[in-house]
Order: structure tokens, then sequence, then C-alpha cells
């Protein structure tokens, strides 16, 4: 399993509930203490890169360096960066090129909403500047108004004064008992 990485190569036989009950009968401690034992040996982090080392060692200086003209390292270099970079946005070979192409297209899309928000806010404000104003005018014209009736009333209290000084006059008296007399309607 190690060989494999204990990757999805290594279930050879389909996954069941039976299957499973099975292999947890077939567990022995002693075995998993010695596999447990095996791996923590085989798998040590500095015997690891010790090996690594070793292998760096001898790619650069050792038996294993690599022996090429400059010419077939200048044409190796030129053919990788033909087959794999990319040519145009929507290379299948690099898929994140399509997806940052969205993106910028979307930015310039939010770019101009903002920039649309900004000019609706601009008007929005100058709209707002100008309601004031109008308050502002109404209110002056309401005050007006209100100072308008408040004379309004006060000469109506006094016509209403004055006419009821009237209706009680010897005069007006003297003309309601006449037109009784002629029996004519009396409208005040």
């Amino acid at each position: 399993m190690r060989t494999r990485n204990f990757g999805l190569r290594t279930l050879v036989e389909p996954v069941t509930v039976d299957g499973c009950a099975a292999e947890i009968r077939g567990y022995d401690a002693q075995d998993a203490a010695h596999v447990a034992e095996q791996a923590r040996r085989d798998a040590d982090l500095e015997r690891s890169l010790d090996r690594f080392e070793q292998l760096y060692a001898e790619i650069l200086d050792g038996p294993r360096r690599p022996s090429f003209a400059p010419e077939q390292h200048a044409f190796a270099v030129a053919r990788f960066l033909h087959e794999n970079l990319p040519r145009r946005p929507v290379d299948p070979r690099w898929p994140f090129m399509a997806e940052r192409q969205q993106l910028q297209d979307r930015i310039a899309s939010i770019e101009v909403e903002v920039r649309q928000e900004r000019i609706a806010r601009g008007e929005a404000i100058e709209l707002v500047a100008e309601l004031r104003r109008q308050l502002a005018t109404a209110s002056q014209v309401h005050g007006q108004m209100q100072r308008e009736m408040s004379q309004a009333r006060a000469a109506l209290s006094e016509s209403s004064a004055a006419l009821a000084g009237l209706k009680n006059s010897r005069m007006l008296r003297l003309g309601r008992f006449l037109r009784r007399l002629a029996r004519r309607p009396v409208p005040y």
C-alpha cells in the first residue's frame, strides 16, 4: 500500500458493510504495532531529507549530472515555452486565463456601475439641494400666510364686534320694528 501512496489504487474490492466488518474482525494489534514501527522507520523525515540532499548533490556534481550542449538546453527551453505558455485567453491548457478575463470583464462592468451610481448620486444630491431650497421657500410662504391669517382673524373679530354693536344700536332696532309692522322679512 505504501508504494501506491495509500491511494485509490489500493482499494481493489468494493467497500461494503460486510467487507468492513470482516476487516475489523481480522484486526491484529501486534501486526498493527509492527506496521506502525516499520512506517516510522521507513517514513522518517530526517532520513527522507538526507536522501533528497544526497540525490541533489549527485545531480549537481555527481554521476547523475546531466551532460548536454547549451544549444540543446536552449532548444528544450524554447520547446517548453512554446508548448506550455498560453497563446490566447481561452487556451484550454490555461483555464485560469479565461477566468482571469472573466474577472477583468466583471471588474470593468462594476466600475461602469460605480460611475453610474456616482452620477446618479450626484443628481440625487442636486435634487435634494433643490428640494431643500423649495422647502425653505415654502416655509417662508407658510410664515407669510400665517401672519396674514392672524391679521385676517384680528380684522374678523373687530368686524364681528362692530356688527354686534350695530345689531344692538337703536336705529337698527327701529328698522326691524318697522319691517315687522310692514310685514316684511327681517334679514338681520
